[in-house]
């Protein structure tokens, strides 16, 4: 697990552009969306939930008009189910609607899931790992469909294949947080157990930085040592506040699965025992069954 940490690196700030602009406009609409909260209510349920509607207004302007932004739970076709779930990015092919009230959803639609925390403590990232647990349980059935992923990395197979479309990207926003940055990497690496995919993929903390996971280092978003030839894994650290929604933002659309599905997603939930396998023709991915 040592060795998980050792490869965290900081990364240095790219020159600010008019994009980065106006994301630090939304910077300054959740700081101040997080003092109304805090000046309005004494209860610290209503000021979170508060501080969760604006970060899904955050997303809502700064993501593709194709993706949904709600809350609610998620289910998967075995009947497996998140934990209340702050913050739901769905895409096309969610069936049900996705607004302000708490929806339950299937986890083909989702693009992406996240927690939402006025302030991040020790015990609040125990409950996000736990709860991150939950929903990397659910289980995606892909149907005949064509990955907009290489099946390899750097003639590794791919490894988001299995964390970000038979799973789904997890991910935590914080307003703020208490815990130390390697007190959080430490705990966050720790959670993960061999041969299972991370509960938590990214840790993005308004007022200082980023910690994103590269887990095994052959996924789209890792880097690439050229003197050693080697990917790097393990937690990376960007240690700029003034980038932690920029980085954000980037995460997402590195990571949410993009695909065609050609099966409906449904037809695993309303008829149970359906199989699905590729077409001889065009290889569309590996066969998925219920």
């Amino acid at each position: 697990m040592e060795a998980r940490i050792q490869l965290q690196q900081e990364v240095s700030p790219v020159p600010v552009s008019p994009i980065q602009g106006v994301v630090r406009q939304w910077e300054d609409r959740l700081r101040i969306s997080l003092r109304e909260n805090q000046s309005k209510f004494a209860h610290k349920g209503d000021r979170g939930d508060g501080n969760e509607v604006a970060f899904r207004e955050f997303l809502r302007a700064n993501l593709p008009p194709s993706y949904r932004i709600g809350h609610g739970e998620v289910v998967d076709y075995t009947g497996g189910r998140s934990s209340q779930v702050d913050v739901v990015i769905a895409d096309e092919e969610q069936p049900f609607h996705v607004g302000h009230e708490p929806q339950l959803l299937i986890i083909e639609g989702v693009a992406a899931a996240a927690e939402v925390k006025t302030k991040l403590t020790t015990a609040e990232l125990q409950d996000c790992i736990s709860k991150g647990r939950k929903f990397k349980a659910l289980n995606a059935v892909l149907g005949k469909t064509t990955l907009l992923a290489p099946p390899t990395v750097r003639e590794q197979r791919n490894s988001d294949i299995i964390r970000y479309y038979v799973k789904r990207p997890y991910f935590i926003f914080a307003y703020s947080s208490s815990v130390r940055k390697e007190t959080l990497l430490r705990t966050l690496a720790k959670s993960e157990a061999e041969g299972e995919v991370p509960p938590i993929d990214a840790v993005f903390i308004l007022d200082k930085g980023a910690a994103v996971n590269l887990w095994d280092g052959n996924g789209a978003f890792g880097l690439f040592d050229g003197d050693t030839g080697e990917s790097k894994g393990g937690w990376m650290w960007m240690d700029d506040p003034a980038f932690a929604l920029t980085w954000l933002l980037f995460w997402l659309n590195t990571s949410m699965p993009r695909f065609a599905i050609r099966s409906s997603p449904l037809m695993a939930y309303l008829l149970p025992g359906t199989r699905w396998l590729p077409h001889p023709a065009d290889g569309a991915g590996p066969p998925s069954q219920v």
